[in-house]
């Protein structure tokens, strides 16, 4: 168990009595479902009346007076906090109602949420016209590329470096969401080119290696480790001659049985 100093001790039992407290318990509150029924110019009314009485309680706190005047405190901040919030929701949805349809909504009335959320919504709506847009936008095809020499693919793949570059930049100093957008088809565009590249280039030094008895090892078929290094079929069954010669002369008999 706890200390007697410890343990929570009721807020009315600190300065009023327990006649008292009953009294307050049933004591009439404001009601926010009452409130929502009137008007805002009576709210305001309401609301200054009881800070009124909120401002005489609290002078008779300073001044000493009944236990039941400050224990009706709690009761009476209460009602003004409900007030308050009625009356901003009225004046909210009023607000809302004003610029329903507007293309620019105050800050107060837009939802909450967090900061990051925010832009991560607003970026979205930003991306999906761009998103559209280069959707049908067109791409670098692979078979077409096929039929440009290496000069022209390199003069191309220059430009679409070049290109990503600006775009880069953009992205840092906060551009539009449709340069942003680009950025992954540029970036694709340049992956095929240097792959349609590379291959021709391997095609061309294939074409001149052929029938020469070395080739550059990035030439050669990959396979395995273990295949790369096992003895080709003639070096597999080769015989020395010791072996041959053995083998010719005593060679393996056979036999046939007659019934």
């Amino acid at each position: 168990l706890k200390p007697l100093w410890l343990r929570a001790v009721p807020a009315c039992s600190l300065a009023v009595n327990p006649p008292t407290c009953r009294r307050l318990a049933n004591m009439a509150r404001v009601k926010a479902y009452e409130l929502r029924s009137k008007t805002s110019k009576e709210l305001l009314k309401e609301l200054d009346e009881i800070k009124a009485e909120l401002a005489t309680l609290r002078v008779a706190k300073v001044s000493g007076g009944a236990a039941s005047k400050l224990a009706k405190i709690k009761v009476v901040r209460k009602a003004i906090a409900r007030i308050s919030t009625v009356y901003n929701q009225k004046q909210k949805a009023e607000a809302r109602k004003a610029c329903k349809g507007k293309k620019y909504v105050p800050l107060d009335l837009r939802p909450k949420k967090t900061r990051a959320i925010r832009r991560a919504l607003k970026a979205l709506a930003d991306a999906e016209p761009a998103r559209d847009r280069f959707a049908n936008m067109p791409r670098v095809k692979a078979y077409e590329l096929r039929s440009k020499t290496s000069k022209e693919l390199l003069k191309e793949l220059d430009e679409q470096k070049a290109e990503l570059a600006t775009l880069r930049v953009a992205k840092v100093s906060g551009g539009a969401a449709s340069k942003l957008a680009k950025i992954k088809i540029v970036r694709k565009a340049i992956a095929r080119i240097l792959t349609v590249y590379n291959q021709k280039q391997k095609a061309d030094a294939r074409k001149a290696c052929k029938g020469k008895k070395f080739i550059p090892l990035d030439l050669r078929p990959k396979k395995t480790r273990a295949i790369r290094r096992a003895l080709k079929v003639e070096q597999k069954y080769m015989k020395t001659p010791r072996q041959k010669t053995k083998s010719s002369n005593f060679p393996m008999r056979r036999f046939a049985v007659t019934m």
